[in-house]
């Protein structure tokens, strides 16, 4: 017996036939409704309305997996790939799994013997009328994703060229505001609907008592009898001022801070209003 439930009988082609003939029994109906193989990897089961792979303690942690469940509706193909052994890999993709429905994904799980392996993609293929291979599903999937890719590059170059050709109301720092938004280069850009602005400046450079003294210090040192105060000017003056200024704009999207210079103050200023106005417009 192994961790998973005493182990299945053998599996026949016969016996996993999915058909509800009406000389059966409902018993017998039921099992035939239910599929389960495992192997080294842990067991997939094939049960009324899904394919559940449970994955044992050590395939979980080599794969980074979960148990995966795949409804019937979601598969479009199934293979069983024999291997050297006595198992081999039974490979489903499916689009929507464990409640994804908007998720695509292949899964793998390595189970056995091969006769079981071999007819229960089978079944799983004939009940949800899988016709292509994995290889087949994946070669189709790789071709939509580079046409999605085509398109979004051509929306992308559009929009980029739009942005170029849509005259800039206010420009500072790599930042311009037009059309009601405020853009970064023609990559990114926030809504500036009911966005608020901010500046805000620090000194980072401001003299302390302890630097005081300490300056005093290295001037009597120095220079002898020059005193405390010829010390203090002579400590300060090896910190310079390096005043920081920033421009906050707070919008739906997220804040965006621009860093600029006391230089800069008064064009900081004409783009903040400039924001401010095309805020209020957009509201």
């Amino acid at each position: 017996m192994s961790r998973f439930g005493p182990a299945p009988p053998a599996i026949s082609v016969t016996a996993l036939s999915r058909s509800t003939s009406p000389s059966r029994s409902s018993c017998e109906r039921e099992k035939l409704l239910h599929m389960r193989i495992e192997g080294t990897d842990g067991v997939a089961e094939f049960r009324d309305n899904d394919v559940r792979f449970e994955f044992s303690a050590k395939a979980a942690k080599k794969k980074r997996a979960s148990d995966i469940t795949f409804p019937l509706n979601r598969i479009q193909s199934v293979e069983y790939r024999p291997g050297r052994g006595s198992e081999g890999q039974l490979v489903i993709f499916a689009r929507g799994y464990s409640g994804h429905v908007g998720a695509a994904s292949s899964a793998t799980i390595v189970v056995g013997p091969h006769q079981a392996g071999q007819v229960f993609a089978a079944s799983v293929s004939a009940a949800v009328g899988a016709t292509k291979s994995v290889a087949e599903v994946n070669a189709e999937r790789a071709a939509e994703s580079a046409e999605l890719a085509r398109t979004y590059d051509q929306t992308v170059r559009r929009e980029r060229q739009e942005v170029r050709e849509d005259p800039a109301t206010a420009t500072f720092r790599g930042f311009s505001v037009r059309s009601g938004r405020l853009w970064k280069g023609t990559t990114a850009s926030w809504p500036l609907g009911g966005a608020d602005v901010h500046l805000d400046g620090t000194t980072s450079s401001r003299m302390s008592f302890g630097r005081m003294v300490g300056g005093a210090a290295v001037g009597t040192v120095i220079a002898p009898g020059l005193g405390t105060a010829a010390g203090a000017v002579i400590g300060a003056s090896a910190r310079r001022d390096t005043s920081r200024r920033f421009l906050s704009i707070h919008t739906s999207s997220g804040t965006i801070t621009i860093e600029y210079t006391p230089a800069e103050e008064s064009a900081a200023r004409r783009f903040a209003d400039s924001v401010e106005r095309s805020a209020a417009v957009s509201e």
